[in-house]
């Protein structure tokens, strides 16, 4: 699996001494905008309310009803084989199938078998590519794939199909990075419990369902040529014609990722169906490239660019890095007198999170349906905190997610003090700001639209606050 990542360092280094460079790694431009990550969903309805308005049904789409006799079960626990290796531990096998169970942290991880390739695979195409054939563009050792169940279509269809009474039993195939990743978030926090749920129910109130507050908020999805069209004006604006790449994908789990390639270029990829919404794609472009990218970029000038963070002392700087997006994104909402720039997604992360830690996969999806109305989101969500299990009937999950708000929060409760066009020097934690402030630089910063006036800027903030 290190070889997989091409990660070229010591595999004994604790988790604690090691976090923020394995989160960089594997997690870096990971995002999840409004609609959560992209799914294949075959056996529901679109949830949006176009096709709602379109088929007259104004309800909530409620899965199929299973057929008779299939899926008493969950299809991955039927006729499982349990053994011990040669060294006494237990292991399960599955029918048709070379993948072997072996007991483990926090639920069982599975073992991709000799031979057995990878069928989790994103299909890239290059958008660039104009009237030739596609270009293929290959990424090795994806930051998103270990954490992606490649058993997903099969244990989706099961979970519907079952009127969500099944617990999906997952498969991955790169088994020491999504037991490393649930290692290094080994506990939930429930500090800012009370302000996600407070969050959440005030837009429930403002508009009634979340689908309501999208529809209300978002406006039409757009087309795949408007959402080139899109991210194309956006990166001319930032004169990064010859940093950044698009390239359009199926099979992608979050709609929106960045790859930083050789010589500095990045591509940036983006999921097939388009699920982007007119009025919100603003924000996704403020927090993937007018946040992430440019933050990535500046770092390069900075005297710990080329691998000398460890010589520095540098702090790890998720939190302030995905805190400081999810606020980002927000900031054209909040400009608009009639917007409201609700925290949502990031209270939804962080209170799924927190419950994923008490409830089994059905049970969360049932605790969520209070604030996520569409079946199809609300196993987005699930998914996304109960995903690098196997078994995920247990207690348990992913608690990555909760640095949104938790970096969010911070950072607004601390706005009037901070030196935000600091912040974007690089990728910096916020309480190393003060202490590299005069050997930072900052003559030839790439800075987005939203921080060219910082008055305005703090406007924004004191809203969103």
């Amino acid at each position: 699996p290190m070889r997989e990542l091409g990660i070229k360092k010591d595999l004994n280094r604790s988790v604690s001494n090691d976090k923020d460079s394995f989160e960089d790694e594997l997690l870096d431009d990971e995002e999840f905008p409004d609609e959560s990550c992209i799914i294949p969903l075959t056996t529901i309805n679109e949830c949006d309310q176009e096709q709602n308005v379109a088929t007259g049904n104004n309800s909530p789409v409620r899965a199929h009803p299973p057929e008779t006799g299939k899926y008493k079960n969950n299809p991955m626990q039927q006729n499982v084989k349990t053994y011990e290796d040669g060294k006494g531990r237990l292991k399960k096998s599955y029918p048709n199938s070379q993948t072997s169970i072996e007991g483990g942290k926090r639920g069982i991880t599975p073992q991709r078998g000799k031979g057995e390739k990878t069928s989790f695979a994103p299909n890239i195409t290059s958008a660039s590519a104009k009237g030739k054939k596609s270009a293929e563009i290959e990424i090795v050792g994806c930051k998103q794939s270990c954490m992606n169940p490649r058993n997903l279509d099969m244990q989706l269809k099961a979970f519907f199909e079952s009127n969500f009474t099944i617990n999906p039993v997952f498969v991955y195939d790169n088994v020491w990075s999504a037991q490393k990743m649930l290692d290094v978030y080994k506990e939930p926090k429930n500090e800012l419990l009370e302000i996600a749920q407070k969050i959440m129910d005030d837009l429930i109130n403002d508009y009634g369902t979340e689908s309501s507050y999208l529809d209300d908020t978002g406006g039409n999805i757009l087309t795949k040529d408007e959402t080139q069209e899109i991210f194309t004006a956006y990166i001319k604006s930032l004169a990064l014609e010859n940093r950044i790449n698009l390239a359009f994908a199926e099979n992608t789990v979050s709609p929106t990722s960045i790859a930083h390639l050789q010589k500095g270029k990045s591509t940036i990829i983006i999921g097939l169906p388009i699920e982007y919404r007119k009025k919100r794609i603003q924000g996704v472009l403020d927090h993937e490239i007018g946040t992430h990218f440019l933050r990535k970029f500046n770092d390069g000038q900075q005297i710990w660019a080329g691998g000398n963070r460890k010589k520095f002392d540098m702090k790890p700087y998720m939190v302030t890095e995905e805190g400081l997006a999810s606020i980002n994104q927000l900031v054209h909402i909040a400009l608009d007198p009639s917007g409201k720039p609700y925290l949502f997604r990031a209270a939804i992360n962080y209170y799924s999170a927190y419950k994923a830690s008490q409830l089994s996969f059905v049970e969360l999806f049932k605790e969520m349906e209070k604030y996520i109305d569409c079946p199809k989101r609300r196993f987005r969500a699930c998914l996304r905190v109960k995903r690098g299990l196997t078994y995920t009937e247990n207690p348990g999950g992913l608690y990555k997610d909760q640095i949104y708000l938790e970096g969010a929060i911070l950072l607004l409760k601390k706005r009037k003090e901070i030196d935000f066009q600091a912040l974007y020097t690089g990728k910096i934690a916020l309480e190393d700001v003060d202490r590299f402030h005069k050997r930072l630089r900052m003559l030839s910063l790439k800075l987005p639209w939203f921080l060219l006036d910082k008055d305005v800027y703090m406007k924004a903030l004191d809203r969103i606050a």
